[in-house]
């Protein structure tokens, strides 16, 4: 199990990026959660994601499985672009 930890100043996830993140989540066979306020949703969820709102403070992604590495790497893609595009 690894975690990606990072801290977000407002980032809105909306149906795009919400879309985005459970697309390439939903194609590696590893559990992909994102815990953001005590508030713990499944990556591979578009309907989770999107619950998460507005996002500003410290967020935890954990990846647990066989292809946790390369997930991992995806995803950070995926919130770095969703982050600078706000």
């Amino acid at each position: 199990m690894i975690t990606y930890e990072f801290k977000a100043n407002e980032m809105n996830v909306h149906a795009y990026h919400g879309k985005k993140i459970a697309d390439i989540a939903s194609s590696f066979s590893c559990e992909i959660t994102i815990l953001y306020k005590r508030k713990k949703v499944d990556a591979k969820s578009m309907m989770g994601v999107i619950s998460l709102g507005n996002i500003s403070g410290d967020v935890i992604v954990t990846f647990n499985g066989e292809d946790e590495n390369e997930a991992m790497e995806k995803i950070k893609e995926v919130i770095a672009l969703a982050i600078l595009n706000e």
